[in-house]
């Protein structure tokens, strides 16, 4: 009887308490009274606890703020597998181009059937290394898009290239300045 009192109730305290924490529950503190092992192993479990509830958070928070910088950076962003499928978009590509989950990127930038003949994403699969061109598609609405892309690998833990960024700056105003002074030089 004794044992169970003293040792056994606080053991499975401990244990129900690094369960919690298991389960993301930083909070709740664990109950170990006392100055003996037991009492010092409570206070342990419960101090991890804090620190992990704390690296948590800013984890939480890093995350957050890359997310809000993808989502809203002024330039069309795209993750795309060794299939070039879509596993990723930020905002302003979902805007210029109406994109369907599990869509191959040569169909959501282009209305493709297959990859496009001089693809930078292949590219960047077969080296590991970043490339660039420039390309021409069509938005959502029909009209023409052209943009500056640039590529870069993205790797697993082993170094293995598993999915690309695409990175694209639309230059449509530029390329319309630039067909209007042809036209004009031509007249």
């Amino acid at each position: 009887v004794c044992v169970t009192r003293f040792v056994n109730r606080p053991v499975r305290r401990l244990i129900e308490g690094t369960r919690r924490i298991a389960r993301g529950k930083y909070a709740e503190p664990v109950i170990v009274a006392g100055e003996d092992e037991l009492g010092q192993l409570g206070r342990a479990i419960n101090q991890m606890a804090t620190e992990i509830g704390r690296s948590n958070e800013r984890l939480n928070k890093q995350r957050d703020e890359y997310q809000s910088l993808f989502e809203r950076a002024p330039c069309i962003i795209t993750v795309q597998d060794r299939d070039y499928r879509l596993v990723g978009y930020n905002r302003e590509f979902s805007e210029l181009f109406d994109p369907r989950p599990g869509d191959f990127c040569y169909f959501a930038y282009k209305g493709r059937s297959s990859k496009c003949p001089n693809c930078p994403v292949e590219k960047t699969f077969a080296d590991g290394q970043s490339h660039y061109s420039e390309e021409t598609g069509i938005n959502k609405d029909g009209t023409p898009a052209y943009w500056i892309v640039k590529t870069s690998p993205i790797r697993n833990a082993a170094g293995e290239v598993v999915a690309a960024m695409e990175v694209n700056l639309d230059i449509t105003h530029r390329k319309h300045l630039e067909q209007e002074l042809e036209r004009s030089e031509r007249k």
